[in-house]
């Protein structure tokens, strides 16, 4: 419940504290730099286990330089419920619109259920940032899809450029 209301007030603050630094532009691009250092906190319903946890993505992107709206990188997921849930993987990050993003991550899942077990898993991800200077802040919603886990996150996404 704690986690619930924490993920309810950070996404309540996110358009206030952000609502006159709001700095994007048409044709977007990560104006903060060619690199993001980033990740996640949020709340975790298991779909195939019926239960919440919390759950933390880190990432490091690069802008493309062929295709400016699209950065590629690597991501870690971790849901730390009684099983732990760990996520390795490759992360597409394409700028649809201002600050609004989608991201795809194929990689591999790594789920402890009574011994460690492994599966190919896609991430897609729908995020949106503001921007104040370097840093970005926004909510962000992912589905995760594997044989082994079926999960949502939602939660808060902050980043940095350099």
């Amino acid at each position: 419940m704690r986690i619930l209301l924490f993920l309810f007030l950070s996404l309540s603050a996110v358009p206030l504290f952000a609502q006159h630094n709001h700095q994007h532009t048409e044709g977007h691009q990560h104006a903060h730099g060619e690199w993001e250092l980033g990740g996640a906190i949020g709340v975790v319903p298991l779909l195939d286990e019926g239960e919440i946890a919390p759950g933390l993505h880190l990432h490091l992107l690069q802008q493309n330089k062929m295709i400016p709206k699209l950065m590629v990188g690597v991501g870690f997921e971790a849901v730390m419920d009684e099983h732990t849930h760990l996520t390795a993987g490759l992360v597409f990050n394409y700028n649809i619109y201002k600050g609004l993003y989608a991201a795809v991550s194929p990689g591999l899942l790594w789920i402890n259920h009574d011994g460690w077990e492994s599966a190919y898993v896609t991430h897609f991800e729908l995020s949106y940032e503001f921007e104040v200077g370097k840093l970005h802040i926004g909510p962000i919603v992912e589905y995760s899809y594997a044989s082994l886990d079926k999960h949502v996150m939602l939660g808060v996404h902050v980043g940095v450029g350099f």
